[in-house]
């Protein structure tokens, strides 16, 4: 486990060099919008997925456009938390929801059959919007207490 966190680090490090987690962008805030959105999204697909096949919003049914989402929740979500862990409050638990709820969601696409899909997938992700908010409430108490 220290293994792995060590390379998280220094990831996060390369990241934060590069500005891309200093950017005046909060991850946590895109990162539970994005995954609040999802949530609505996979709820509601199957009830609106014969309306939107023959809309311009048909993308939105694409397995291809859902995994390339996930795919950029992840990034986002791992980016934010562990700049969250390595640079604030140190606390493991945002990541531990994270992985959790991302760990759902492919339960939700992948494992379990398409009836529960609309419910195990939006379990996952209010679970990474959950992260989010814990983790930008750790970092913000703890950037109180320097103040």
């Amino acid at each position: 486990m220290e293994e792995h966190l060590e390379m998280a680090a220094k990831t996060e490090n390369y990241l934060d060099n590069k500005n891309i987690l200093s950017s005046k962008i909060n991850l946590d805030s895109l990162g539970f919008s994005a995954s609040f959105l999802c949530a609505i999204h996979c709820a509601a697909m199957p009830m609106i997925i014969t309306a939107i096949s023959m809309s311009p919003f048909s993308f939105l049914a694409n397995p291809l456009f859902e995994i390339s989402i996930i795919l950029l929740s992840i990034f986002v979500g791992l980016s934010s938390l562990l700049h969250g862990y390595f640079k604030h409050h140190k606390k493991i638990s945002p990541i531990l929801i994270l992985l959790t709820g991302f760990s759902i969601i492919y339960m939700g696409h992948f494992i379990v059959s398409d009836q529960y899909e609309s419910i195990v997938t939006p379990i996952g992700a209010f679970s990474v919007a959950f992260a989010h908010i814990i983790n930008l409430r750790y970092s913000k108490s703890v950037s109180h207490k320097h103040h």
